[in-house]
């Protein structure tokens, strides 16, 4: 399944990213969060439907960005916004569905903190 695929990619990439920023990843950053804002428009049926796993996989690396790499992303993360809104919003009542809705929450409060 291409979803699933895509979901253990973005997994990847996080666990990349999460030690240090590497030059690569940096000198395109504007593709990735490309990349990333696109996943997170993707449509989902429900919570149950893989594509809500991708966006919640998206979602981490998103939240990554946000908080440890703001300088870099500053004027990039703030369209992510009402996207994780939505994703936060469309969640269901299970414990996948909580860890995403946590990460939406995280996402904003470091918003907050920006400032």
């Amino acid at each position: 399944n291409s979803l699933h695929t895509m979901k253990g990619l973005y997994m990847i990439f996080y666990n990349l990213n999460f030690q240090d920023l590497h030059p690569k990843f940096e000198s395109n950053l504007s593709n990735w969060m490309k990349l990333l804002g696109e996943t997170l428009k993707l449509q989902h049926k429900s919570p149950e439907d893989k594509t809500f796993e991708c966006k919640g996989a998206a979602l981490q690396s998103v939240l990554l960005y946000a908080s440890k790499y703001k300088e870099d992303v500053e004027n990039d993360i703030k369209a992510f916004s009402s996207d994780i809104w939505g994703l936060c919003a469309n969640a269901g009542n299970d414990i996948d569905s909580d860890e995403v809705v946590l990460m939406c929450l995280k996402y904003f409060r470091s918003l907050i903190l920006w400032s």
